[in-house]
């Protein structure tokens, strides 16, 4: 049975325009899928292709001018063939001698040929559909002895949805390719920053989604994410790189021109104040205030991957890597944050955000998902990916690797019953601070960027990447040591000590709230070498007090100092 889903409220259903060569191809190519075959070898039971058809802006431009202009048409798709059965498929599974395993991107030819559009996308199902025969057979050998094989199943079939939504608006390269010169202008009057750069990538167009049950899928796919990355060095010669992100739908939606000017002045004079910060000598063991994008940073770096409800990568024994390389999700009923706490995810919650969507990039309906009651883990995002505690999808998969579709959020909100001001909560961590015999606290601001290398400017992509899948929290960037009378001193060169999960139970209050949009590592269909990027994940969360966090002064090595001064100094 095909489901025909009504259309979101904010989009008109895309009238027939007659031949699509794209969406044609698709089906056309998909329907020879059951006729794969290979002596001995199990047959496809499922298969999908996707492709983002539209037109992509990426540009970076560094102190007036353009340094980088990748732009234009874009059409590139992804293929997933499985074989065996839904109860035990080839998904879900690494052997290192296998890399396709059943799963692939490409890129396809951008004329309106559905015949190129067909051998291209043949050629890559042929390549799928023998990695997931080689991939089943090594899974199931893998597993082969073992005692206790979780009977999970692999795959969640679903009903097949057929919709259509117009496409979004192609990017202005012009325009922002002015405006990328515009704001990175900004830092030759910086000359203390030592290296910057703005990068944009922007892209507009349909992205399509077929399937073997019958799945006719065409959404928007419209998105812009500027950043401005620069770099600055203290005296003692440790640098330190930051950023001012934007990630919106379109450039609508973009502050003005003269906000990003001054946001990339206020980047500036943030890398100014670092620089003349103090560098602690002793550690510091205490209450710590997570404030503002710090504690975003901490609730989307320490709760986020144990929200997850797809189970993490099985590995053939002998591997490389190892399963703990992935974060495990939190079992149900299990407390993660104090009483009075909930988290709620939800796509459909404000469809202006760019990480809002009506169907996920599986072809499920989005659904609000309640994540934590009272601090207590009620639920987990879900794909069809099934684990135990969660066995069906929630229209939470979202294409992370251009591979198999994972469970992600989309706009996550973390509330508490009771927020307090801040000068409450300032004085509620002094109080605190007197049983560690400290006449002050640490109020974290801002947490590095583990994509951001220290002294240089990286691609657009890489620096968008946020690190490591695993628990892991980020030092400190922006951290102030704030005394009862109210006056605060900057620090820098702290690196926290022993910090996990259980940080998050370790809170005592909360105060106002901050939202912030990001993106999660991995990578997207929407546009250009979205791949090595991710996907937009929006986080609204409150400022917190933590009991006892410890933090070092870092004892690293310091990087070379550049002979010369920067010419920006006029020498």
């Amino acid at each position: 049975m095909i489901t025909l889903l009504l259309l979101h409220p904010a989009l008109a259903a895309a009238p027939s325009s007659g031949p699509d060569p794209v969406l044609d191809a698709m089906v056309d190519e998909l329907d020879r899928v059951e006729d794969l075959s290979l002596e001995g070898a199990p047959r496809a039971y499922f298969a999908s292709y996707r492709v983002f058809d539209g037109d992509s802006v990426h540009l970076t431009a560094s102190l007036g001018g353009l340094v980088r202009d990748d732009s234009g048409p874009s059409r590139q798709g992804t293929v997933s063939v499985r074989v065996g059965s839904a109860d035990q498929d080839n998904g879900n599974f690494q052997s290192m001698f296998n890399s396709t395993r059943g799963f692939g991107a490409l890129e396809l030819v951008l004329a309106p040929d559905t015949l190129a559009l067909r051998h291209d996308l043949w050629l890559q199902t042929d390549r799928a559909y023998k990695g997931a025969v080689e991939n089943l057979a090594r899974k199931l050998a893998s597993e082969r002895g073992e005692t206790g094989v979780d009977p999970t199943p692999s795959f969640v079939l679903t009903p097949p949805i057929v919709a259509a939504f117009p496409a979004g608006a192609a990017p202005d390269h012009d325009a922002l390719a002015a405006l990328a010169r515009a704001v990175s202008a900004r830092f030759l009057t910086h000359p203390e920053v030592e290296a910057s750069r703005v990068y944009i990538a922007a892209g507009g167009g349909r992205d399509l989604l077929v399937d073997t049950t019958g799945t006719r899928l065409v959404r928007p796919s419209e998105e812009l994410d500027l950043r401005i990355v620069a770099t600055a060095r203290a005296a003692d010669g440790h640098t330190i790189s930051d950023h001012q992100t934007f990630i919106v739908r379109n450039a609508t939606a973009l502050p003005s021109q003269s906000r990003l000017e001054a946001a990339a002045d206020d980047l500036a004079a943030r890398l100014e104040h670092w620089r003349v910060a103090v560098t602690p000598e002793a550690p510091y063991v205490g209450p710590v205030i997570f404030e503002g994008d710090a504690a975003v940073d901490l609730f989307r770096r320490m709760l986020v991957p144990a929200l997850s409800g797809t189970p993490p990568m099985e590995r053939a024994h002998g591997g490389m890597g190892s399963d703990d390389e992935s974060p495990t999700a939190l079992s149900l009923k299990r407390r993660v944050l104090p009483p009075g706490f909930s988290v709620v995810d939800d796509p459909t919650a404000e469809p202006a955000l760019p990480s809002s969507y009506v169907y996920d990039d599986e072809g499920v309906a989005a659904q609000r998902t309640p994540l934590v009651t009272d601090g207590i883990v009620r639920g987990l995002l879900a794909s069809r990916i099934p684990s135990h505690d969660a066995p069906a999808s929630n229209g939470h998969g979202r294409d992370v690797s251009r591979e198999e579709v994972r469970a992600m959020p989309s706009f996550l909100q973390v509330a508490v019953e009771r927020a307090l001001s801040a000068n409450r909560l300032y004085a509620l961590a002094l109080q605190t601070a007197k049983d560690y015999d400290l006449d002050h606290i640490l109020v974290v601001r801002r947490l590095a960027d583990p994509s951001l290398e220290q002294g240089s400017s990286r691609s657009f992509f890489l620096s968008m990447m946020g690190g490591s899948p695993a628990a892991e929290l980020p030092d400190p960037v922006e951290v102030v040591e704030r005394y009862a009378d109210g006056h605060e001193v900057a620090v820098r060169g702290l690196q926290w000590n022993g910090v996990d999960r259980r940080i998050l139970r370790d809170i005592l209050a909360a105060g106002a709230s901050t939202r912030a949009t990001f993106l999660q590592p991995g990578g997207g269909m929407s546009f250009g070498d979205r791949a090595t990027a991710g996907l937009p994940v929006t986080i609204e969360a409150p400022s917190v007090l933590v009991s006892e966090v410890e933090l070092d002064p870092d004892t690293g090595a310091v990087p070379t100092v550049p002979k010369l001064p920067s010419p920006l100094l006029g020498g």
